[in-house]
């Protein structure tokens, strides 16, 4: 009597007759032999707690051979993590994760083997999904498997003492600087009387941080996100004498293990003649390198008087391919507009709109392997003076 599709309902329900008699006959065995909590009891069992009838035993008892009370502890373990996180961190969301004993799982796997009991749920995964949504009711936090803000881990040792550990997800920030000031560099700069071991006149740190861009925006910002390690990937670069004009300069920061998170929006702070603000937060670094086109305003010196007529000639380096020889490599850059205007006999500036990245000195004076450059059009040694970024604007 089968039909297509299996079985038919006598057989079927004569399987699970037989099922439900094989749990009832080990959960009679378990009563008998062991002292387990409800979690490690009824963990061993595929039914449900309504099919299986227990004793009127003490639940959660200290006693359990696999907890030893661990299960019937989460409440108290709630009140270690909101102790040791939730009033420190700030985030929306989370991933629980824990350590146990040895002994708790050698345990379970002695009964297992014993009773021939396989494919059960382990009780590192019980304790994690009943402590995780605990914590859900007492914060109204959202678990977050993916990326979430912050990864706890609770470990409970052989006496079941508990220890929590934190740590956030990076905070990634987008942002652009104004540099008014000239003399400023962009990356920290080493102190020059410990050249970086750290002494008293740079706070130990090794490093001048209030002397530089990047110093400057990472000291500000890890006094508000209470992180550390701040990185930055830059979107191009300039001389310490130079400007950064117009709408900045773009750059990224990963700072590691903040503690607060949230910014205000379009969040702007002013410093030793630098103007940052802060306009988004990231999931990821973007890839490198970053593709981005400067507008660029170039003070030349030459050795000999410079015409009007010799100016002129410039013009045809307008959308030209520039090759440059930088670290044994050969790179191409491209010049989109430019123009020129006189200051004096031996003077002149130049504005050129081209791909970031370009070798300004180089290709004023013609060093290593430039071509074209400004030396050679003129026909006489030029030097750069001085340049400033006068816009930056992202591919």
């Amino acid at each position: 009597n089968r039909r297509k599709e299996g079985k038919c309902r006598e057989c079927s329900e004569n399987l699970v007759s037989v099922k439900v008699k094989k749990e009832h006959l080990l959960s009679k065995r378990l009563e008998k032999d062991y002292i387990l909590c409800d979690y490690c009891f009824y963990r061993q069992l595929k039914q449900t707690k309504k099919i299986i009838i227990r004793s009127k035993r003490e639940k959660n008892s200290i006693e359990c051979y696999i907890c030893c009370g661990l299960m019937g502890d989460l409440d108290r373990i709630i009140e270690k993590i909101d102790t040791g996180v939730v009033k420190k961190y700030e985030f929306d969301s989370f991933l629980l994760g824990a350590t146990l004993p040895t002994k708790m799982y050698e345990r379970e796997d002695q009964i297992r083997a014993r009773f021939k009991v396989r494919g059960r749920e382990s009780i590192k995964k019980q304790f994690v999904k009943e402590l995780g949504a605990n914590f859900m009711r007492s914060t109204k936090k959202r678990l977050e498997h993916l990326i979430p803000d912050i990864r706890i881990n609770v470990v409970i040792d052989s006496k079941n003492d508990i220890c929590v550990n934190a740590k956030t997800s990076p905070l990634i920030l987008t942002g652009r600087y104004v540099k008014r000031q000239r003399g400023l560099p962009q990356k920290k700069v080493k102190c020059n009387k410990c050249f970086g071991t750290g002494c008293a006149a740079c706070s130990y740190s090794g490093e001048y941080i209030d002397y530089s861009v990047e110093g400057l925006i990472a000291m500000r910002l890890l006094l508000m996100t209470h992180g550390e390690n701040p990185k930055f990937v830059w979107v191009g670069s300039e001389d310490r004498e130079s400007l950064v004009l117009g709408n900045g300069r773009p750059f990224f920061l990963h700072i590691s293990n903040p503690r607060i998170r949230s910014l205000k929006a379009n969040l702007k702070f002013y410093a030793n003649g630098i103007c940052a603000t802060i306009s988004g937060k990231l999931n990821s670094l973007p890839e490198v390198p970053v593709q981005f086109v400067t507008k660029t305003k170039i003070v030349i010196h030459s050795r000999t008087k410079v015409s009007k007529f010799d100016l002129r000639k410039l013009k045809m380096l307008k959308n030209s391919i520039v090759k440059f020889e930088i670290k044994s490599r050969l790179v191409t850059k491209k010049i989109y507009t430019l123009r020129t205007r006189q200051i004096s006999e031996k003077e002149f500036i130049l504005i050129i709109y081209a791909d970031g990245g370009f070798a300004i000195k180089q290709f004023v004076g013609g060093q290593r392997y430039t071509e074209p450059n400004i030396s050679e059009i003129i026909g006489t040694k030029c030097e750069c003076v001085l340049f400033d970024i006068l816009d930056v604007s992202i591919q």
